[in-house]
Parts: C-alpha cells; structure tokens; sequence
C-alpha cells in the first residue's frame, strides 16, 4: 500500500490539535461538568505528543521520543482521570501519576542506552491500553441511563482503540521489527488511519456525553420550574424587548384579565387598560436602563370583582448582555389589602379608644420603649406623649418608676408566653415630682411566636390606696381597742371563773348544781367567742399578694407533726395563687383536721388541675372521711370535735380573694376539700 505514514501522523496531529481546540472553546463556553477540564487538558497534552512525534529526526530524541511520550502516557492519565470524574465525581489517586518518572526513565534508557523502538512501543502500550480501557470502565460503570447508548459506543471505541494499539506492539515484537516509527508497511499505515478515525469518535462521544448530561439536567431544572410555579398562585408572564407576551404560566385562572389565547403574541398595550398599560410601560423602561428589578401595585376588575396586584419586573439578557425582554410576577394580594384595611380601621378604633379614656396606654417595642403614648399622660404623670415616644427603657426606669432597670424589664416582661400580666400595683415618680399609685396590665404583643413588644395600660389608684391606708389604720385601731376590751373581759371571767368554782365548793344543794353548770357553760362560750375574735381580726387585714402554693404548703407542714401519715406535694413548681397571706392557715387547719379526725389515715396528698377555665386545688386524705350531713356543718362557727373555728376562719380567708371551699369526699373512704379558684388569681410564674 503506497501511502505517507508521516503524512498520516501530520493529520493526526491536526485532528488531535483541531478537537483540543474544539474541547478548549467549548469548556470555556459551555456548560461542563467535573472531569470535562482534564479531559481537555488531556487531549492538548496528546496533541503535543503527537506533534512531537511529527519532528522526528528534526529534533533530539529527548524531545521526539522521551518528552513526546510522557506527554501521551500524562494525558491517556488525565482522560482516564476525567473520565472517573466525569461518570462519578471520583478522582484518580495521586500516586497514579508516580508512574511518569519511571517511565521516563526506561524511556531514556532504551532510547540512548539499548535503542529499541519496539521495547519502547511495548512501554507506552503498558500505559496507553490500561489507561484507556480503565476509562471504558468508569463509562461502562456510570448509571445515567439517558447516556447509555452513547456510553457504550464510547467505551467500544476506547477498547477498539487500545486494542488496536496492543496487536501493532505485538506485531512489531513477534513479526517484524521497523526501522522507524514511520515504516511504510501496511499494518503501520492501517493503524494510524484508525488511530485518526477512533480519536475524532473519542473526542465526540465525549461531547455527546456531556451534552446530553446538560439536556437531562436542563430538563431536571424545568421539571423542578415546573413544579415550583404549580405550588405556587402567582401568575408568571413573559414579554420581550417590544412588550409582546412571548409566555406565560397561570395556575390561578380566576386571576387572569384576559385568557391565554387573547394575550399571547400581542403587546401589553393591546391587552391591558390604558391606565395599567401607562404604569407597566414605564416599569418596564425604568428595568431596561437600569437592569434592576421594579415592583408596581395595580388594580382589575376581573369577573365584576376588584382585585389588588403586587407584581414583579425582572431583566432578561442573553449571555453576551443583550436585552431580550422582562418576566412579570403577578401576585393577587387582595387579601393582604382587604387585611390592611381591617387593621387600619381597628387601629383607628384603639386610638380612639385610647386617645378618651382617663387610663395611660403605652404600647412597647421588643426593646420596652413606648412607641405610641396616649393623650393622658399629660393630665396623669405630666409626660406629654412626645416626652416618652422611643425614649429607651433606661428613662421610664429611673424618672418614673424609680426601679432599677432589671426590675421593670422582669416586670414587664414577666408571662411573656403569651399570658396577660394583670393587678401588678406599683408607685411611679410623676414629673412634678410627686408619688401616684397605678395598676398595671399587660399585655404581651407575639409575632410568629417571638415576643415583640406589650400593650401596657395604667390606671390611677392613689385614691383607693390613700382609702386602703385610711382602712387599714382605723382597723389597726379597732384592734387596739378590741385586743384591750378581750384583755379586760378575760381578766372578768377569770374572776368569775373562780366565783364559779367558790360555789361548787361551798354550795352542797343539789338542786344548786345545774344553775351553776350552766352558769360555768355560759363562762366557757364567752372564753370561745373571745378566742374567736382574736383570731378573726387578722383576716383580711393586709392586703392580698402572689404566693408561691408549693412553698406555703411546706411552710403549713412544717408546723404540724404528721408522725407515719405521709405528706404529698403535687402542686406544679412556680405555680402561685393570689390570696390573703393568711393562706397558710387554711393548709395548716386542713392538715391538722385530717391527723386529729382521719382515724386510719396514711396519707395527705395536695394536687391543682384546671379544665375549661376552671382552676381548683385538692386537699384529700385516705383517713374515715367525713359523713354526708356533716359535709357544710363543718364550715360552721362552733361546729366539731374540736372548736370548728379553724374550718370557718379557712372558708373567710379564702373568700377575701373569691376562693370557695367544698368538701366532697367519700365517706368511709377519706375527706377530699377542694378550693376552686377565680379567673385570674392563678398564674405559673417564669423563672
């Protein structure tokens, strides 16, 4: 077969440079994926060593043989390298390419030492056919199965190429030994046309690969486009660089002025009211020269119904800059408007609420700095409003509640759960300096589930507390004067007492002992109602506070000797009860009543729940209980085995703060007292 071998590499080098330089442009321009850089990097590198190979006898060896084969052998590496890369995001070991020194080496030694072209074509077959027919198996191995006949056309043509290389070293070993790579026998003429043929498959199935990975996840990314806009209800339209609608997506088509089939192809001025035209017009300018995105609100009257729209201009430009049109983002926001409308109107309301009662409104900022005073806190503290809007905590603290800051943050912010703070009493500093008396509540303002700031509202009490004081100090005095008028009566039947005892003595008639017995008994009923009275006049004599239940129920069992009888304590951590602080009294009676009367008892057990607003707390014992006709006796003055005070005294305090007590136990099988307790004294305190 008469033809060039030489010429034949000369056009083998020109179609390994020509699809380098394809590889390069489209790496460059193209949408690639991890491997495609190495395996461009790789054909520029098998070019070379091609040109190299080229200049055979014109150059040194070194050059055409040693540096024009490690060149091949690196970038056979860096196609099988890429390829791995490529099909599974794997790389190649490093110490894979360690193999190039000693190649280079046994390339130098059987160049200038025991020159031999077959040894060295046997060398480079040692890399060239595992390298490409590993990088058939990373193909052959990948699982994208849009690529699978491409794949396997590649990976055919990686093995026929590596194969054919292997059969010309075999041939050269057993058959015939060349003088030069360019011997003009006919395999060596065969081999480098299919070597031509087999390099542009490799390089185009490569990019057949990839551009059908780019087509799948192009299609993966409308998909999930597609998906995306169906959860959603705006409405999506595309106009181009003349404001003809090109396309558009409407899930919603209530939303829509007009159908599909009448905008499509047309321009929004043909489509849309004049008015609206104007306005999307001039939006769409404003996008084209500025290249950022403009936001219009816009009216329609769609189905005899007037809509509210948000929409969204956004700039479409081609990859070298060019304007190619907008996208408009619709969005119906009738609702929003609709809800805007109700809070304007319901805040107008509060303000006017607000601006004509006598109480001080403040409504606090997540930092506790008032951003809205009502009018009257110029008649009440002497702040006008102004004087108090965006002031920091730091001056309502120190000029008018004269706390330190923690203290009126933790006051305010105390039940920020979402509770109302309520009957929170305090004394504030007015501007003239003077002291005035509020009743504060509050009212936590959430958003999303975040504190944001509270509702507090004032109201003036110094009068009632001037009155409570006024209350209190002529109750001090009546007790005075009680606590003396006891002392005297007790000192007069301590001497009728004796007189009594005188005459049983000296008084032997029969007929004389019930007179005197019934003298005795009326002595001993004026000691009780004595008694009675000096444990009644401290109920109710300081006014009621929160108290920790948890804590007052261990302070009562403190006092009593419970001895084997077991005690449990069941009410929640930080749950207090506003009452009179002679609360601790009532748990004390209901202790001490259940060991003295319980009989068999073995335990007492105090426990609270709450249901549909009703909040009570239960005293129950497993003693004898307490029989049926007893069961509201018992909360009479001077009923019971003992005196019947304790139970009596218990239900008026409890009553000071609207606590009722029954006893509903079963008989035989213990006593159960249950307290119910108001809306609003009862709260579980944050720690």
């Amino acid at each position: 077969m008469d033809f060039d071998v030489r010429t034949s590499v000369l056009i083998l080098f020109m179609v390994s440079c020509l699809l380098a330089c394809l590889l390069i442009v489209y790496w460059k321009t193209q949408k690639t994926y991890p491997g495609f850089d190495f395996w461009t990097i790789g054909a520029v590198l098998v070019s070379a060593g091609s040109f190299f190979v080229l200049l055979r006898g014109v150059v040194p060896d070194s050059v055409s043989i040693i540096l024009a084969n490690i060149l091949i052998i690196t970038g056979i590496l860096l196609w099988a390298d890429g390829i791995r890369r490529f099909t599974s995001s794997k790389s190649l070991p490093v110490i894979t390419y360690g193999i190039l020194l000693p190649f280079s080496l046994l390339f130098f030694y059987f160049t200038y030492i025991h020159d031999s072209i077959v040894i060295r074509t046997l060398v480079l077959s040692a890399v060239l056919v595992p390298g490409m027919i590993t990088a058939a198996i990373f193909v052959l191995r990948s699982r994208e199965r849009e690529n699978r006949l491409f794949s396997y056309a590649f990976a055919a043509v990686l093995i026929l190429d590596a194969g054919l290389f292997a059969v010309r070293s075999l041939y050269w070993l057993f058959v015939g030994t060349p003088q030069t790579i360019f011997s003009q026998d006919e395999f060596n003429s065969l081999f480098f046309i299919i070597s031509i043929l087999a390099d542009i498959l490799i390089a185009g199935f490569f990019l057949m690969l990839n551009m059908v990975r780019t087509q799948t996840d192009l299609a993966l990314s409308e998909e999930r486009l597609r998906s995306t806009l169906a959860s959603m209800d705006d409405l999506v339209f595309n106009l181009d660089e003349n404001g003809v609608f090109t396309g558009s997506y409407n899930p919603v088509m209530e939303n829509l002025f007009v159908s599909p089939e009448q905008f499509l192809g047309k321009t929004f001025r043909e489509v849309l009211p004049r008015e609206l035209a104007e306005q999307v017009g001039q939006a769409i300018s404003e996008v084209k020269d500025t290249g950022k995105t403009r936001q219009i609100e816009y009216t329609l009257r769609i189905h005899g119904d007037l809509l509210w729209f948000n929409a969204k201009i956004s700039p479409c430009y081609s990859p070298n800059g060019t304007f190619l049109g907008v996208t408009l983002v619709a969005r119906n926001i009738t609702g929003y408007k609709h809800a805007e409308e109700a809070l304007r109107e319901s805040e107008e309301k509060f303000r006017g609420m607000a601006e004509r009662t006598s109480d001080l409104i403040f409504i606090l900022d997540k930092n506790m700095s008032p951003r809205y005073v009502s009018p009257s806190s110029s008649s009440l503290i002497g702040y006008a409003p102004e004087e108090l809007v965006g002031k920091p905590p730091e001056f309502a603290a120190g000029t008018i509640f004269s706390m330190s800051v923690q203290e009126f943050m933790d006051a305010l912010k105390k039940n920020i759960s979402g509770a109302t703070l309520e009957n929170l009493e305090m004394q504030i500093t007015k501007k003239d300096g003077r002291a005035m008396y509020v009743n504060v509540h509050a009212i936590p303002i959430l958003e999303n589930g975040a504190f944001a700031g509270a509702q507090v509202s004032m109201r003036d009490i110094t009068d009632r507390r001037l009155a409570e004081e006024a209350l209190r100090q002529t109750n001090k005095k009546l007790n005075i004067l009680s606590g003396i008028t006891r002392h005297d009566i007790n000192n007069k039947l301590l001497v009728l007492n004796s007189y009594i005892e005188m005459l049983q003595k000296n008084i032997t008639d029969p007929s004389s002992a019930p007179y005197i017995s019934k003298i005795q008994s009326a002595s001993s009923q004026i000691g009780s109602l004595i008694r009675f009275t000096k444990e009644y006049e401290q109920v109710g004599v300081q006014a009621p506070k929160w108290q920790d239940l948890q804590k007052v129920i261990e302070t009562a069992r403190g006092d009593v000797t419970p001895g084997q009888v077991r005690l449990e304590n069941d009410i929640p951590a930080g749950a207090e009860l506003f009452s009179d602080p002679l609360i601790v009294k009532v748990f004390f009676n209901l202790v001490d009543n259940a060991l003295r009367h319980g009989r068999t008892i073995t335990t007492i057990r105090f426990s609270f729940w709450e249901k549909d607003g009703v909040s009570v707390i239960v005293c129950e014992d497993d003693g004898v209980g307490i029989a049926a006709f007893e069961k509201e006796m018992i909360f009479e003055r001077g009923y019971g085995k003992n005196t019947g005070f304790g139970l009596a005294i218990s239900r008026e305090i409890l009553g000071i703060t609207g606590i009722t007590i029954i006893e509903n136990g079963m008989p035989g099988k213990g006593a159960r007292f249950e307290m119910t307790v108001p809306k609003g004294a009862w709260r579980i305190a944050r720690p």
